[in-house]
């Protein structure tokens, strides 16, 4: 198992305590790291993207530029995800990873701000109107 990966869990803060949602999982993960130093970050939890977004990303926002430019799909997404996706960590010490995450690991605010990039891609590149979800019917 691949320790430089990480793992997340959800949780709250209540009365000053930290209460993690699956603590036996927790538990059992946070055995895997004895003697090893931890880096924690602890950040607000977002909802993961809707199938809603998913639906309109794959149904409107990919189709639409492919059809235009003559791309197939799958093209056109990972054009889009290389764009705006590309992110650079440190997967250890001094090690630098590039990669391109996958539109699972987004949450709702991420996917819209995916979305929006890309419609804004479009117009700026082709002068191509991907309409907004609110107005598709």
């Amino acid at each position: 198992m691949n320790l430089n990966l990480g793992f997340k869990f959800l949780g709250r803060h209540e009365q000053g305590k930290l209460i993690i949602n699956d603590t036996y999982r927790f538990k059992k993960t946070l055995a895997l790291f004895l003697a090893h130093p931890l880096e924690i970050i602890i950040r607000k939890a977002y909802k993961p993207r809707t199938r809603n977004q998913e639906g309109y990303w794959r149904g409107a926002v990919i189709p639409m530029i492919a059809e235009h430019t003559g791309q197939s799909e799958d093209a056109i997404e990972g054009i889009l995800e290389y764009k705006f996706l590309e992110v650079t960590e440190e997967i250890s010490p001094g090690v630098i990873e590039r990669r391109i995450r996958s539109t699972k690991e987004l949450n709702t605010v991420e996917m819209n701000n995916l979305i929006e990039r890309s419609r804004k891609w479009a117009w700026d590149t082709f002068e191509l109107d991907v309409p907004d979800p609110e107005s598709r019917g």
